[in-house]
């Protein structure tokens, strides 16, 4: 150990002194009598502080014209000249400086005697020694190996850069004769700007600077005071602009609307402002633009204040979905921004286009300013969305879309149809059809949407709940007759006692001139409007529904006495309107003769009255839509004539639902050349067929009917109508559910027109049996058949040669009482191939020694609690999802282990 301590202290001094020796210093290249300089050219008015040049002085106007530069200077011995490239980055910046390349002299001390500097044609364009600039160093030290910076001085003219703003000028707020505008503008409108400026030391000097573009943005004014908050707008012009040190005016201003400077806005040459240049700064100049209180837009602002303070605008609390919660109107802000608000539409000129305070909580009385916003298209005072008891409104979309379509969508929502059932919508899918009775199960289920108990309709509440009122408006302005631009009008919801009638010295070619959408809508308090409705000559969509709530006025409101005054001769609307409302109105009667003089009358709404009588149109009213559902009428007859109850060229939809009706009348014609799309008298009392009695039997006389779908269900009709038959009728499909219906007389199927019959919804009635002439020589193109929840025991097999049939049901059978009268499971049911679903749940259904096909891929056997079921022909497709298979777990499911897991 002693002898290794020893070696380690002798050999580690010597493995140091080897190393240290290996070490190799650095060469250095650097020539030892040689080094560099480099020239930088500077304005000289940049560099230091000195007078302005004297007029007879050499000047160049921008150092960027100086592309070379030859130097003349001495070592004392002799005298070197050097040409030599200028650079810089781009000719802005070159006025802040120029950088010569690089030059190798020997070390030593050396003095400028002069430089030169030359043009992009290598012209001489500047020649200065020393001596002409006192403040330029002759003397330049070179060092060894170094680079040496020496600075040379240029006399130029002195140059800066402007930058505009635009910014708004309401100090005058009128408009001066020095101003001449081509038409009023908005601020934002401005595109692009020219701008002439003269010097103040030569008033003969002038720079025009032409088309500018500038680009608009609205921000808060951050003036350090008490202005935190207050929202203005400015226009910036990023072009930066040229022009020699001092001071200019503004002669004139040119504004456009387009970026190209073509299109004139204004010229102003009325412009108090001084612009101050400092050589080589940015000086960032405010444009002040006048704005002028006379132009019919800032007009319009002012109107919308006074109106926002009429109504209670400080108190507004907006509770909608369109904007945040207690969103209000805000002017704290330049006045041409007032028209920026929640619920304001502006047109392009900014003119105020529409206004809806729907959901705001406004109250009081429109004011008369409401008069100065003659450009203004659609004005909401409350809809029926109020507290959003809607998801969408159509009437509200836009007016580019057909308005007859907008209102069915509404109707279609406000009264849906009543829905086949799920087995008859899948048929119906299957063959790629589509109509309204099958249109809610794209979003619902079946119990959703029928009460698996009774077979009827759930109710589906769309409209706002009469006379609970969302707004406290109490009074509306006549001024509002002079916005003979306004189309759109709607009122609702409020507290409004009259619609104020037109004033009498207002020529007949005025007042509301174009106005053709009208709702004055659950205002529980309105007094009779009915001179109002008749002077107005354009209106075409009317909409007075649920304003007859208070008893109280009932004197001052008579609702047939209105609706029927509407096809007067002296209402000027009588001929125009297309489209009527008139709902929960506590109607009684309708005259349809003295209705027929509206001609153009399309779509009628009169449901939830209390009509107890109602007579035939004409051929000459052809309704597109009718509504009397929820009403009490015991009867409907052909005109006096025997023509039917109306046109039926363009019937879409007949609906007498939920009525008193006993008779299903006779008022069609099954050999009309037009067919009726839907016809509905659900939820009535009718048991028999005008021309029928209960059991079928013919007593009278009945035309028939042409329509695709007929909806009779739910009344208590107890044997299917063999009018159809009689009549020859063109059905396409039949929904009789829940009616009770115990029979179906033998050759009910036979007769011509009975191949247009496509699918049955027969469920909840009480059947045991179908017809022999139930076949596909009669029915040849069947695609549903629903057999729900009736009493059959026995299969009725006659369907299954439709080769057409897409699906079939037959699920709860039960007989008088109550117990499962099915135990059948269709034998051979697999070789039809035209099927692709079968339900038999809720039944009694044994064992199953069937083949079952795939192709029928959806089969529900729930509910039947003694099944026993070989699920090995589809337990395959079952997993890969292409078979959809209804069954408990609780059931005798076999072969196929997965099911049950």
């Amino acid at each position: 150990m002693k002898m290794m301590n020893y070696l380690k202290l002798i050999l580690l001094p010597v493995l140091s002194l080897i190393l240290f020796s290996c070490a190799e210093e650095e060469p250095d290249y650097r020539e030892k009598d040689y080094g560099y300089v480099q020239f930088k050219l500077y304005k000289e008015a940049s560099y230091v502080p000195v007078k302005a040049a004297e007029q007879d002085e050499e000047v160049i106007s921008y150092l960027a014209d100086a592309t070379k530069i030859r130097v003349e200077f001495t070592d004392g011995n002799q005298i070197i000249s050097q040409t030599l490239v200028l650079n810089s980055y781009d000719e802005a910046s070159a006025e802040f400086g120029l950088r010569s390349d690089k030059m190798k002299l020997l070390a030593g001390d050396y003095d400028i005697i002069s430089f030169t500097l030359f043009g992009k044609l290598d012209e001489k364009i500047y020649e200065a020694s020393p001596e002409s600039s006192p403040m330029m160093q002759s003397r330049f030290t070179v060092v060894p190996g170094g680079l040496c910076v020496h600075d040379l001085l240029a006399k130029t003219v002195e140059r800066g850069h402007v930058k505009f703003t635009l910014v708004k000028d309401t100090s005058a707020f009128v408009q001066s004769k020095a101003s001449q505008k081509v038409r009023e503008y908005t601020f934002d409108e401005i595109k692009s700007i020219d701008i002439q400026v003269r010097s103040k030391s030569d008033n003969t000097k002038t720079t025009l600077f032409q088309a500018l573009p500038v680009k608009f943005s609205t921000h808060f004014l951050d003036n350090g005071d008490d202005t935190d908050g207050y929202y203005t707008s400015s226009a910036v012009c990023d072009t930066l602009l040229s022009l020699p040190a001092g001071e200019y005016t503004v002669d004139y201003y040119s504004a456009y609307e387009d970026k190209k400077g073509r299109t004139l806005l204004e010229r102003n040459e009325n412009v108090n402002t001084l612009i101050t240049v400092v050589d080589n700064q940015v000086t960032k100049h405010n444009m002040p633009v006048r704005l002028y209180q006379s132009d019919l837009y800032i007009q319009d602002y002012y109107a919308l204040k006074a109106i926002w303070e009429a109504l209670d605008g400080p108190n507004w609390y907006y509770s909608g979905e369109d904007y945040p919660d207690g969103s209000n109107w805000d002017f704290n802000k330049d006045v041409d921004l007032w028209g920026d608000q929640p619920g304001v539409s502006l047109h392009s000129n900014g003119r105020v286009a529409l206004i809806s305070v729907s959901d705001f909580g406004f109250r009081g009385e429109l004011p008369k300013e409401i008069g100065v916003l003659t450009e203004l298209t659609e004005l909401y005072l409350g809809t029926h969305n109020d507290a959003n008891q809607n998801e969408f409104d159509p009437t509200l979309s836009s007016g580019t879309r057909d308005r007859m379509e907008r209102h069915k969508q509404y109707l279609s929502a406000k009264y849906p149809p009543v829905q086949f059932s799920e087995p008859i919508a899948r048929a119906l899918k299957e063959h790629s059809k589509s109509i309204p009775e099958i249109a809610m199960y794209e979003t619902m289920t079946e119990d959703q949407i029928i009460d698996r108990n009774t077979g009827r309709m759930r109710i589906q509440p769309k409209d706002a709940v009469a006379g609970k009122l969302y707004n406290g408006l109490t009074r509306i302005d006549p001024a509002i007759w002079t916005l003979d631009n306004l189309e759109r009008l709607t009122i609702a919801n409020g507290l409004l006692e009259e619609f104020p009638e037109k004033p009498v010295d207002m020529s007949a070619d005025k007042g509301l001139a174009v106005l053709t959408d009208l709702e004055i809508y659950n205002c529980s308090k309105l007094k009779n409007p009915i001179n109002a409705l008749k002077a107005m000559p354009s209106l075409i969509s009317l909409n007075i529904s649920q304003n007859s709530q208070n008893v109280a006025l009932q004197d001052q409101y008579d609702p047939n006495q209105l609706l029927h005054s509407l096809a007067e001769e002296d209402s000027r609307s009588a001929k125009k309107i297309q489209i009527l409302y008139m709902n929960n109105a506590k109607l009684t009667k309708v005259d349809g003769k003295k209705l027929s003089a509206m001609k153009s009358l399309g779509l009628l709404d009169l449901s939830d009255n209390e009509i107890t009588e109602i007579t035939a149109f004409g051929k000459d009213i052809n309704l597109v839509q009718l509504h009397l559902n929820n009403n009490q009428i015991t009867e409907m007859k052909r005109a006096d004539n025997g023509e039917p109850f109306c046109g039926l060229a363009d019937v879409e939809t007949f609906s007498v639902r939920n009525n008193r009706l006993t008779e299903f009348p006779d008022i069609f014609d099954a050999e009309s050349k037009f067919g009726m799309v839907t016809v509905d008298f659900s939820y009535n009392n009718i048991s028999r067929f005008a021309g029928y009695d209960e059991k079928g039997t013919k007593i009278g006389d009945n035309k028939g009917i042409y329509v695709e779908t007929l909806t009779l269900a739910n009344n208590p009709i107890d044997v299917y109508p063999v009018m159809f038959r009689d009549t020859d009728s063109k059905i396409a499909y039949i929904n009789m559910r829940g009616c009770g219906m115990k029979e179906i007389p033998d050759s009910a199927f036979t007769y011509d027109n009975a191949i247009y019959l496509t699918s049955f919804d027969l469920s909840y009635n009480k059947l045991k049996d179908i017809p022999k002439d139930f076949h596909s020589g009669n029915i040849p193109y069947l695609y549903g058949l629903d057999l729900s929840y009736n009493s059959f025991s026995i299969h009725p097999f006659e369907q299954f040669d439709m080769k057409g049939l897409t699906v079939f049901a037959l699920r709860g059978q039960r007989n008088e009482k109550g117990e499962r009268c099915m135990n059948e499971w269709p034998t051979g049911v697999y070789q039809h191939t035209g099927l692709r679903g079968l339900y038999l749940g809720s039944n009694d259904i044994g064992v199953v020694d069937d083949v079952i096909s795939t192709l029928c891929y959806y089969l529900d056997i729930s509910d039947n609690p003694n099944i026993v079921f070989d699920a090995s022909d589809i337990c395959y497709a079952w997993q890969a999802g292409a078979y959809i298979l209804l069954y408990d777990k609780t059931q005798e499911i076999l072969n196929c282990d997965l099911m049950l897991q």
